[in-house]
């Protein structure tokens, strides 16, 4: 029933993102029409690498559990595995993560454990990029006009916020939540005080380094649609609310259509709605065809020797400390 529900959920999310590009693809083409490629390719070439390093630094988040897998070798099974995340119910890339893990040395519950720190460490991460936004102008214009919009939506937003703390309050007092319930599993997961920490941080600085290069990549590929007048830092924070919006659209693979949608509209503060839509939609496609391209690369690689995969990528194991 569960598997039923999150497969409609997708397709719901799809459905509706979907219609809404139908009901402006004309708008939205006439946009694409103006796209500069040189651009786009060389977003491509940087979103290339962001796939392969931030595949990579999973390397770094293992090594504070104790153990040291090649840059590569951890590289090759992150992106593998990531391919089945488009699966319905998001849960299916990690879960063959943790399966393919024994090949590089890693036990099932140490992969298990990495997972979880990876996922605190890439949300930190793009949240700290996201906070970008607070110095955008049509942030404080748009807050503005949430208060000066009257006393009865200022009254039901403190009203949700009230209910929405004494939730999550009573949940914590009680600890039977269906969030603790399903968090409380998974953090227990990580040895926390056999953590090292001196890699925890040389990942979370790798990850928020990649958060903002991301945020650059997305700020080129802006650069080559027309219509839309953004600095890199505001794109930067875009991307990082963008990925947490999608990212928490529990159930959606990929966060396809809700990061998409977020993306369109917080881009056309800045411009026209059509050339934010153009951007989301340029931007799924560029990461499903690095996407793949990352694949094909892990597959043809796979003959790589260890000693010239620590040659190679040795520079990256400073953040392994």
């Amino acid at each position: 029933m569960k598997t039923i529900l999150k497969t409609v959920l997708a397709l719901i999310a799809v459905s509706c993102a979907v219609a809404v590009l139908a009901t402006r693809w004309e708008e939205v083409s006439a946009v694409l029409a103006g796209t500069s490629w040189s651009l786009l390719g060389l977003a491509a070439v940087g979103l290339l690498a962001y796939q392969v390093v931030n595949a990579g630094v999973w390397s770094t988040v293992l090594a504070a559990l104790g153990m040291r897998p090649g840059f590569w070798s951890a590289a090759r099974v992150w992106i593998e595995s990531e391919a089945l995340r488009w699966v319905p119910g998001g849960i299916w890339g990690y879960g063959s993560r943790v399966l393919s893990a024994p090949s590089l040395g890693v036990g099932k519950g140490t992969a298990s454990a990495s997972l979880v720190v990876e996922i605190i460490l890439t949300n930190l991460a793009w949240a700290a990029a996201a906070l970008l936004l607070l110095g955008a102008p049509w942030t404080g214009e748009f807050l503005e006009a949430v208060l000066h919009s009257g006393w009865i939506d200022v009254a039901a937003l403190a009203s949700a916020v009230i209910v929405a703390l004494t939730v999550a309050i009573l949940a914590t007092r009680t600890g039977r939540s269906a969030a603790g319930r399903l968090l409380d599993p998974l953090l227990r997961r990580v040895p926390w005080q056999e953590l090292r920490w001196r890699p925890v941080l040389g990942a979370f600085a790798a990850y928020a380094a990649l958060c903002f290069f991301n945020g650059s990549v997305l700020w080129l590929t802006v650069q080559a649609v027309p219509g839309l007048d953004i600095s890199p830092l505001e794109t930067i924070g875009i991307a990082g609310a963008a990925w947490l919006i999608g990212f928490w659209a529990i159930g959606v693979p990929g966060g396809i259509g809700v990061r998409e949608g977020a993306l369109a509209w917080l881009l056309a503060h800045s411009g026209s709605l059509e050339a934010g839509m153009a951007v989301a939609v340029l931007w799924r496609a560029l990461q499903v065809v690095v996407e793949l391209a990352a694949l094909g690369t892990a597959a043809l690689t796979r003959a790589i020797p260890a000693r010239r995969e620590r040659r190679e990528f040795g520079v990256l194991r400073v953040f392994n400390f």
